[in-house]
C-alpha cells in the first residue's frame, strides 16, 4: 500500500503511539478499545495507511499523556 501524505506532526504522534504500545507490551485491541476505535483502525493509523481526524489525534495525544496514570491492570501482557 502507498503511504499517505500525513503531516509530520501527526506522523510523529502515531509513531510514538506505536512505540509506547509495543514497548509496554500492550495489545492493539486493548489500546484501540480505550481510544474508542477498532483494532483495525488503530493498526492502519500506526502503519500510516489511514489519516486520523484531528479529533482522534488529540485523543491519542491525551491518552499518551495520561498513560502513566492508568492502572497497570488495564493492560494484559502476553
Amino acid at each position: 500500500m502507498a503511504i499517505l501524505d500525513i503531516p509530520e506532526e501527526t506522523r510523529s504522534t502515531l509513531a510514538q503511539l506505536k512505540h509506547l504500545r509495543q514497548s509496554r507490551g500492550m495489545r492493539n485491541k486493548d489500546v484501540a478499545e480505550q481510544l474508542g476505535i477498532s483494532a483495525s483502525a488503530l493498526s492502519k493509523y500506526e502503519e500510516f495507511d489511514r489519516l486520523p481526524k484531528p479529533e482522534m489525534v488529540s485523543r491519542i495525544t491525551e491518552w499518551m499523556a495520561n498513560l502513566d496514570r492508568q492502572p497497570s491492570r488495564v493492560f494484559r501482557r502476553r
